[in-house]
């Protein structure tokens, strides 16, 4: 029997793999996810704010840098 892929698959492995990724990881950035997961940076911010919409992660400020420049935001569970 043939199994095909379709769009919803494929949109729920990648949310598994974001959250699967910040489970196993703790506290991390979308650049740190992009790299570990090899999704496009769109895709990345998009499941992000999808789990973020239902509850699953939360974003919060990067305290953990000192000095000059931009914070970031980080996601955790």
């Amino acid at each position: 029997m043939k199994i095909y892929l379709t769009q919803e698959n494929l949109k729920q492995s990648s949310l598994s793999s974001v959250l699967s990724y910040v489970m196993e990881n703790g506290t991390c950035t979308r650049r740190e996810i992009q790299r570990a997961t090899g999704f496009s940076w769109g895709t990345v911010s998009e499941n992000a704010n999808e789990l973020i919409s239902r509850g699953y992660l939360i974003e919060e400020r990067d305290t953990s840098k000192s000095g000059a420049g931009r914070k970031g935001f980080v996601l955790k569970i």
